[in-house]
């Protein structure tokens, strides 16, 4: 796939390269320009960037933002002045330059070359205060709500379970929870209305949009990071409902308390974000302040939803502790994998690429089983990427004879890893975007571990986990003309490097366990190597999990 991905994008490329300042009279030096999203709202910056080439390094990029036309249909909004910015041309041939447009509205920005001869152009949106704030409290509504489906689904798991101390300690701290919750509709509306007074004040006073923008750049990463976790939050809720086995429900259950502790702890922070439009505008207008506080100040009325992170954090540390102790056993531990592939032409390496993972395997059983006669198992594997790195020889290898005498100008970065941490619960570490799970179901047999990947729920994102190359060639064969050769290319998924080290594509894999006095240990390092002359890879799984846990 890599070969095929990065063949076609090599077919773009010229067939001479030149040194990057013999440019022939006439040509054209290549520029590109982006932002960093398709909208934000009013207030807030958006940085514009692109590479090029330059004649005479010295001289910066010329930009220019121009307002197009208004977003509401029938407004009277007045046409801001074209901004002009420039940008210093750095050494890789990239820029960057930070902006911030003063109205709503459609913008094209439009970037030339150094030298004049090249320009291209991008467009984005600059939502109103009003757009914006309305999504995240549509946003905060549903998560929450979610959130309290989630806590239902826990109380009747919890009640479903034989009679014990340990579920009537369990049942005993619902009631706060779930009446904290019940006030959550109330808390809605006072963020609401809160909301649409900042909006006719800013709509009055048009210089207080730039003013507001920080709080709608809060909003804007509340509604990034809740937009991520609602997913989690309904696969809980889905898991838990098709789950029949009691121990693998009551991981459920933790993991589903400390995801909606977190997206609690997020609907915190948005009343934080919300607060900021009233203690940090400098409003001065026409409405009384008397009556803007008095107005501004009802969204605290949520109070009693403050405690919601505490609470949820409370519930799921007693069913850890007591619940789940009491009825059920897990093995736990450590998984570390690293994989090294390499592509192949004529014996010459061309590309290379290293993926590292790290992260946890979680098998539940029912407490009182017998080991002897064999125990089905239930869990899953969750982790991160944590590192990626590339060597690519590409354009060298693959056009020899096109580069012979010239140069390339340029290169390919990988994506940045994210490490492994404990944070509250499994689920939540999915809005890390190189991050895994994956279901596992199992047996404990004949002193082993006989397990089986089930499909994976999520894995590396895909728009994420790419290489990407930019380069700028020319040369004689090109008429003196420079071009452009991005390429991206993806990385195997976690899942694919997992399957190629332990077999876990072909079958179910056995990971022998040690009998010890105190503790029960399973551990196995899987190494494999794959492919043979024009790709080669080598992976490596190490896998160690404990009862009681490594």
């Amino acid at each position: 796939m890599i070969l095929r991905r990065l063949a076609a994008a090599l077919l773009l490329a010229p067939t001479g390269i030149a040194q990057a300042q013999d440019f022939k009279e006439g040509s054209v030096a290549p520029i590109s320009v982006e932002v960093d999203g398709p909208s934000i709202p009013v207030g807030s910056p958006i940085t514009i960037r692109g590479h090029t080439v330059a004649r005479d390094a010295a001289k910066p990029i010329s930009i220019s933002v121009a307002w197009l036309r208004s977003l509401q249909p029938g407004s009277a909004t007045a046409r801001p002045a074209l901004a002009r910015l420039v940008a210093p041309y750095q050494a890789d041939g990239s820029y960057s330059v930070v902006h911030q447009p003063p109205v709503e509205g459609r913008y094209r920005v439009v970037a030339i070359s150094p030298d004049g001869s090249g320009r291209d152009s991008v467009e984005f949106d600059v939502i109103s205060g009003a757009q914006s704030s309305s999504a995240a409290v549509d946003e905060l509504e549903t998560g929450r709500g979610l959130a309290s489906d989630v806590v239902d689904e826990i109380a009747r798991i919890i009640q479903d379970q034989p009679p014990s101390p340990a579920q009537r300690d369990a049942l005993e701290h619902l009631p706060p929870l779930r009446q904290a919750l019940a006030n959550r509709n109330d808390a809605i509306v006072q963020y609401r209305g809160a909301l649409k007074l900042y909006q006719q004040i800013a709509e009055q006073n048009p210089g207080l949009a730039v003013a507001f923008g920080p709080g709608y750049r809060q909003l804007r990463d509340f509604q990034r990071e809740s937009a991520q976790l609602i997913p989690e939050l309904k696969g809980v809720l889905a898991e838990s409902r098709k789950s029949n086995i009691v121990c693998d429900q009551l991981i459920i259950v933790q993991e589903g308390f400390k995801l909606a502790s977190v997206m609690f702890g997020l609907a915190n922070g948005f009343k934080t974000a919300v607060g900021f439009f009233l203690e940090k505008s400098p409003y001065t207008g026409p409405i009384s302040t008397l009556s803007f506080k008095a107005k501004a100040l009802a969204f605290a009325g949520g109070k009693a939803v403050d405690g919601l992170p505490g609470l949820a954090a409370k519930v799921s540390g007693v069913i850890a502790s007591t619940l789940f102790d009491h009825y059920c056993e897990r093995f736990e531990g450590p998984i570390k994998g690293i994989t090294k592939v390499e592509y192949y032409s004529n014996g010459e390496m061309w590309w290379r690429y290293t993926v590292e993972l790290e992260g946890q395997m979680t098998l539940a059983y029912r407490k009182g089983s017998d080991l002897k006669k064999g125990v089905a198992l239930k869990g899953h594997i969750v982790g991160t990427g944590t590192r990626f790195a590339v060597m690519d020889q590409a354009l060298r290898v693959l056009k020899r004879k096109a580069l012979a005498g010239g140069v390339i100008v340029g290169s390919t970065i990988p994506p940045v890893g994210f490490p492994y941490t404990s944070v509250p619960g499994a689920m939540a570490l999915q809005a890390v975007p190189t991050a895994f799970f994956i279901p596992v179901d199992g047996q404990f047999i004949n002193g082993k571990l006989k397990l089986q990947l089930g499909p994976s729920r999520t894995d590396f994102n895909e728009t994420y986990t790419l290489a990407r190359g930019k380069y700028v060639v020319g040369g004689p064969l090109s008429m003196g003309v420079l071009h452009f050769v991005h390429y991206e290319i993806a990385f195997d998924k976690a899942r694919g490097i997992i399957d190629k080290a332990t077999g876990a594509d072909a079958g179910p894999i056995e990971i022998p366990v040690q009998m010890g006095k105190d503790q029960m240990i399973a551990e196995r390092v899987f190494t494999a190597a794959r492919g043979k002359v024009l790709a080669k890879g080598n992976y490596d799984v190490k896998i160690k999990v404990c009862n009681p846990k490594c």
